[in-house]
């Protein structure tokens, strides 16, 4: 069934799909036929020229023309790249794809007959025709036509050419009466088979669709509960981006404007990836909206987060998340972290990133509910970077990773004259460029906030 795709397959009409199933083998066949009949005919043409007979030379070239013609027709058929102009005449062709063949056939055989020039050659090849047929798939009447129409021209050849007749007539009969038989039996035997696997597949394959849907589903409602853009906070650039590595990711970040001009900006991730993290991180943020009038003191909020999370994430499930609140007025904020990746500080002042450790324990562990915290000293021109371990974890083709230091590097490469989409947008490049054609191994998110020059003054605390 690997020629199907799984919305043909998930199609219930088995006739149809049957016969596109033929279709495909018979031009399969029908193509490798070409080269050996050309091939005979050129034999059979160096052989009417050395016998000086015009009729067989005449036949033979007929032969070969139309090989050389059907070919890439043939091609075209099969799906295969072929010149514009050809698709033009083959495409009225397409739909009619055994039609073609039994034309071919029969033209085929009466062609190399004829280049034999005798009942005794003619008989020979009508009576190879039989077995030729062997590896098509066609309809019971197709089958008929073929066999009776090849039956019928070896008769009439055998009475206009010179020769014993009565034999060939004979031996046409029986060994097509043979052929016939076998191929009724084998196309059942192959219909009967086909329809088993079809069905399976088909099952498996409106399952899998269903199963496409519904991941699809969860993935749109994911990213509607990311922020549809960036705050509007006086004194902050704010820009962020998450990229998935599966269609239902771990990794989630928010913001939430305070009353007080505070911006607090949520990241976090889930341990692993796919629909069961995505789950939990629906549950996250709807805690996190429930109790956005306490994130200005995110300990408060992450401890009912924790007893959530034991109580309905199971032992396995872990969630590490950082909440960063930034005061733009008093160029001053903190970071408080539960397991999560260090925040990078880029210091514009000093022309370089620090890298803040905050290290302690994810959500989910079984243990005292204490969270790292840091107090931030900030300035114009600095630049917070929040991330997942997905960043820095990002391989490359050699199984390298990008590295936390040459994340911060990269800050602090970009940081100086751009603001925080730019900044996103060439860390990001960074990354890309590393990873080169590896595959995406982990969610990637990243949120850049920025303290623009037009912010207030400081105000002393």
């Amino acid at each position: 069934m690997e020629r199907f795709t799984a919305q043909e397959l998930a199609q219930p009409d088995e006739e149809r799909a049957f016969r596109l199933r033929c279709d495909s083998r018979n031009i399969s066949v029908a193509r490798w036929l070409v080269w050996i009949f050309g091939l005979i005919s050129f034999f059979q043409a160096v052989d009417g020229l050395e016998r000086r007979d015009a009729g067989a030379v005449t036949a033979a070239i007929l032969n070969i023309i139309l090989c050389v013609v059907l070919r890439p027709v043939l091609r075209f058929m099969a799906g295969k790249r072929t010149a514009n102009w050809i698709a033009v005449i083959s495409a009225p062709l397409r739909p009619y794809p055994r039609g073609l063949i039994v034309v071919f056939l029969l033209i085929e055989f009466a062609l190399i007959a004829l280049a034999g020039r005798t009942a005794q050659a003619a008989g020979i090849w009508f009576v190879i025709a039989a077995f030729v047929l062997l590896p098509f798939c066609l309809a019971p009447a197709e089958y008929f036509l073929i066999h009776g129409g090849i039956v019928a021209a070896g008769i009439v050849m055998s009475l206009m050419l010179p020769g014993s007749w009565m034999a060939i007539v004979i031996n046409l009969a029986t060994n097509h009466s043979i052929a016939l038989t076998i191929n009724l039996v084998r196309n059942w035997r192959f219909r009967k088979r086909f329809v088993v696997q079809w069905r399976v597949a088909s099952a498996q394959a409106r399952e899998e669709l269903r199963i496409r849907g519904e991941l699809q589903t969860a993935r749109e409602l994911q990213l509607s509960m990311l922020p549809a853009g960036s705050p509007d906070i006086r004194g902050l650039d704010v820009a962020a981006l998450s990229l998935p590595a599966t269609e239902v990711g771990g990794d989630y970040y928010d913001y939430f404007e305070l009353a007080d001009g505070r911006l607090a900006v949520v990241i976090a991730d889930v341990a692993g990836h796919g629909l069961s993290s995505g789950i939990v991180l629906s549950g996250i943020r709807s805690g996190l909206t429930i109790l956005s009038d306490q994130i200005g003191e995110p300990a408060t909020v992450l401890v009912p987060l924790q007893k959530m999370l034991r109580r309905t994430g199971g032992p396995r499930m872990l969630v590490t998340i950082a909440i960063a609140v930034v005061d733009p007025r008093r160029c001053c904020g903190s970071v408080t972290s539960a397991g999560h990746p260090p925040l990078i500080h880029y210091r514009a002042a000093e022309g370089r990133s620090v890298v803040l450790d905050t290290e302690s324990v994810p959500l989910g562990v079984g243990l005292a509910d204490e969270f790292a915290k840091r107090e931030l000293a900030l300035a114009h021109g600095d630049v917070l970077l929040l991330h997942t371990d997905g960043v820095y974890e990002t391989m490359n083709r050699k199984d390298e990773p990008f590295g936390l230091d040459a994340l911060a590097s990269a800050l602090a490469r970009h940081a100086p004259g751009h603001d925080a989409a730019a900044i996103r947008d060439n860390i990001v490049a960074d990354l890309t460029a590393f990873r080169g054609d590896a595959p995406q191994g982990d969610d990637i998110t990243l949120v850049v906030v920025r303290i623009a020059g037009d912010a207030y003054n400081p105000i002393p605390s």
